[in-house]
């Protein structure tokens, strides 16, 4: 029990708050479409989608650390991994069992939720199951699905699921929403990428900043970020989401003051702690944001 406790820095901890925060917009949505809330399925939701989260975070620590990236990999607060096996080799099997914990309870939640509610669940969680198994050996090495996986998984995939364990059917409108969070969660990969290049390459990982160019992958970042503003407008502007939904441009201009010091600093920016927290501000109050204003409609 005991190196149990020791291991959990290998579930990341302050990196599993997005994974409720996602679910929390497709709750949200199918509130302000004036669906009745299943507060038991909702809780099912947000549990299922923490565990998931801690399957991918664990799965992730344990392959790199078996495959020796670990010990190239220059860790900063936010990216790098937690390093706890690096540190504590011994800790692999506690990791491990996170890994099986987490990777149980989120079929078992999952298993009851489409046994309840249909099979609309289905491929959600099916696609979801597949990223979080693929993402670090396979995802990684082809550079466009891995820019975008993370997007998917937390984004769409969770928040369309949380929605979804309404008894709602699957609107537009709960798509479109998915997408404002999709793009700046998909963000915060890229700019945690780039201080790892030299060790993701050696590695054998191929992602935008090792196949194209950190420049490449700033680019995208700006593109991504853009789609995520013009989305948003959008559909306040055609009546979709209220307009004190505007209020979530505020967390999306932190990515955008980010931008200066990524163009300036690029795979350095390592060098500016403060602006790789902007990026996981921007990724984390994004859908936060978006999720109350449709709250308290």
């Amino acid at each position: 029990m005991r190196s149990f406790i020791k291991a959990i820095p290998a579930i990341r901890p302050p990196f599993l708050i997005l994974a409720p925060i996602c679910v929390n917009v497709g709750l949200a949505t199918a509130h302000y479409e004036g669906h009745a809330f299943s507060a038991w399925f909702a809780i099912l939701a947000l549990v299922g989608a923490i565990f998931a989260a801690m399957w991918v975070n664990t799965l992730n620590e344990l392959q790199d650390f078996t495959s020796g990236l670990d010990f190239l990999t220059l860790r900063t607060p936010f990216s790098g991994g937690s390093g706890v096996l690096v540190q504590t080799p011994a800790l692999f099997n506690a990791v491990k069992g996170w890994l099986y914990l987490s990777a149980v309870v989120t079929l078992l939640i999952g298993t009851v939720l489409v046994y309840e509610l249909g099979t609309s669940l289905l491929p959600i969680g099916c696609l979801g199951v597949v990223i979080v198994l693929t993402y670090t050996r396979q995802l990684n090495k082809l550079p466009w699905l891995c820019a975008i996986a993370p997007g998917v998984g937390f984004g769409v995939l969770m928040s369309v699921g949380g929605y979804l364990t309404q008894n709602a059917p699957a609107s537009m409108l709960i798509w479109l929403v998915s997408f404002v969070s999709l793009f700046p969660i998909n963000n915060l990969l890229i700019v945690n990428q780039l201080p790892d290049i030299e060790a993701d390459r050696q590695g054998g990982r191929r992602h935008l900043a090792i196949a194209y160019g950190d420049d490449m992958a700033i680019t995208v970042y700006s593109v991504f970020l853009l789609l995520a503003i013009i989305l948003l407008i959008s559909l306040v502007a055609s009546a979709m989401l209220p307009v004190v939904s505007l209020l979530t441009l505020m967390p999306l201009l932190l990515g955008v003051v980010a931008l200066t010091k990524l163009i300036e600093l690029k795979k350095d920016i390592r060098r500016s702690p403060k602006t790789m927290a902007m990026v996981v501000a921007c990724a984390n109050l994004t859908p936060l944001v978006l999720s109350l204003t449709l709250w308290f409609k």
